[in-house]
């Protein structure tokens, strides 16, 4: 029985394709792990655990773990009627992509405005 439009949506937002590794640049985000943080109707937001490998500098050097929130994406009904699931799948996943990378491209600009604070 194929999945409805919402069905496969639900089944992204439990199991979010969060990488392990991002590469921005000399500079690298390690994510350890991620849950849920708020879920309210079609609103989910993600609690992520991360920390910042910095190899611009020498020696290279870790910050410590820090958290951030993205948010899951939110299709319309609109944007999803009349594409097949794997567009679907697609497009979420492309936006939730691009909401973590922007969240992570703003806490790696606070910390190379705090570098010195990270240094051992």
């Amino acid at each position: 029985m194929a999945l409805s439009p919402r069905e496969i949506i639900n089944n992204l937002v439990d199991n979010p394709p969060i990488p392990k590794r991002l590469e921005f640049g000399k500079i690298a985000v390690n994510i350890h792990s991620h849950s849920i943080a708020m879920r309210m109707f079609d609103y989910v937001v993600y609690r992520i655990a991360y920390n910042i490998e910095d190899h611009e500098s020498s020696p290279p050097r870790k910050a410590p773990i820090a958290w951030l929130f993205v948010s899951a994406p939110r299709l319309r009904d609109e944007e999803i009627s009349g594409k097949t699931a794997a567009e679907i799948e697609s497009l979420w996943k492309q936006r939730f992509m691009e909401n973590l990378k922007r969240e992570l491209s703003s806490a790696i600009n606070v910390y190379k405005m705090n570098r010195t604070l990270f240094q051992t």
